[in-house]
């Protein structure tokens, strides 16, 4: 006869961890939004490697020049840039961060017919701090109901259901959404001289 050997059950636990990124500890208010898995094209005026991402935005919240930075996180290399580009791209590694009240007006900001610059982020949301919803035909005509408004510094537009959702302020960290488009109103332009 056989003898029964006790058996053992290994039980494992799978925990799912986002990717949970703390934003930089800068004194004050949020002087940034933050883009994950997103690169700002161009506009670049120092590289800095071997960087953190928290060393990479107190870089350019310290300087004046630089009103927008990507970081890329897999090679912890800092890029300072002197504006922000009209619109992100997808970058797997990369981390954009906007400054939210630039130094001089970006040059390569959509500024809309107010004068007023807006970055416009592709796939994006930013959740909270609405005051107004209402329902429009196009991404322009919610941009354009944002730059007339004085209390609106951020939109958000679902392309689903041509929702636009006027923002008080954008959040912090924008988060992914596929049929949606989220814009930044950083600054008005200066009046001609």
């Amino acid at each position: 006869m056989q003898q029964l050997q006790p058996m053992r059950v290994l039980r494992v636990a799978i925990i799912s961890t986002p990717l949970v990124l703390a934003a930089p500890a800068l004194a004050g208010e949020n002087k940034f939004v933050f883009v994950p898995q997103s690169d700002s094209p161009g506009n670049d005026y120092l590289r800095v490697d071997n960087s953190s991402f928290d060393d990479c935005a107190r870089r350019c919240d310290a300087q004046v020049a630089c009103n927008a930075f990507t970081y890329n996180r897999i090679r912890g290399v800092c890029f300072l840039k002197r504006s922000a580009n009209a619109s992100t791209t997808f970058y797997a590694s990369g981390i954009t961060g906007i400054k939210l009240s630039p130094s001089e007006l970006a040059p390569s900001t959509h500024t809309g017919n107010a004068g007023t610059s807006f970055v416009i982020i592709a796939r994006a949301d930013s959740p909270g701090n609405d005051y107004f919803k209402m329902t429009l035909f196009t991404v322009e005509e919610c941009q354009h109901s944002c730059e007339a408004d004085k209390e609106c510094n951020a939109f958000t537009y679902n392309q689903a259901k041509s929702e636009c959702f006027l923002k008080r302020a954008a959040t912090q960290w924008i988060h992914f959404y596929a049929l949606a488009t989220t814009g930044l109103k950083l600054a008005s332009s200066p009046s001609a001289q």
